[in-house]
């Protein structure tokens, strides 16, 4: 089965940190009245072509958000399928295979809410970018050694999805957008609980 193109989490971090750096705050934090112009990096840019690739449209906000909740479902069902594969724990083996299918589920979703916004494409990243460690950490092992290995990885992985998400539900979505979001987190959070009880267990 395809997936949907994601984005790095790399770049969805450097995406809504450039939307925030976008939206000009006095000290007071209201927002600055610039006659038009952009505040970038603490420089005022007038109308232009500049400023015209320097602002962040609405569909290319939307976008970034739903580039997190794809790049996340990567990373939760490449390690997944780890687990399904390689794990010697019964639990931990169906604990894989849950987070495969919840998350192809969210992907799905993330999916057809960009065709119904009608949103730019994502550009799609590797499956070594989508890893982020896990099979780098679980590589060579078996057994219990395996499910230690891969438990670990995958609680900081998830500690990793939850910012990243999190940051992108801060940016001013959509609805349909958070909801995604908002759905994905609760997910991430599902199997980062999930994945800390498996692994008091070992």
């Amino acid at each position: 089965m395809q997936h949907r193109p994601v984005r790095t989490l790399a770049v969805v971090l450097l995406s809504v940190a450039t939307l925030a750096a976008c939206r000009g705050r006095d000290e007071r934090g209201a927002p600055l009245d610039t006659g038009g112009s952009a505040i970038i990096g603490g420089d005022v840019l007038a109308p232009g072509p500049l400023l015209d690739t320097a602002v962040t449209s609405a569909d290319t906000l939307d976008s970034s958000a739903l580039a997190a909740v794809e790049s996340s479902s990567a990373t939760e069902i490449a390690a997944g399928e780890l687990a399904a594969k390689g794990a010697a724990t019964p639990a931990v083996k169906q604990y894989g295979v849950q987070v495969v299918q919840d998350f192809r589920e969210l992907e799905a979703e993330a999916d057809r809410v960009a065709t119904e916004l009608k949103l730019p494409s994502r550009p799609a990243a590797t499956s070594g970018e989508a890893d982020t460690g896990i099979a780098t950490a679980v590589r060579g092992k078996t057994g219990r050694d395996f499910d230690v290995a891969y438990l670990d990885a995958i609680v900081r992985a998830h500690r990793t999805a939850l910012q990243t998400l999190d940051k992108a539900a801060s940016a001013n979505n959509t609805p349909k957008v958070d909801s995604t979001l908002a759905r994905a987190r609760r997910k991430v959070q599902q199997h980062l609980d999930q994945a800390r009880a498996l692994r008091a267990k070992l």
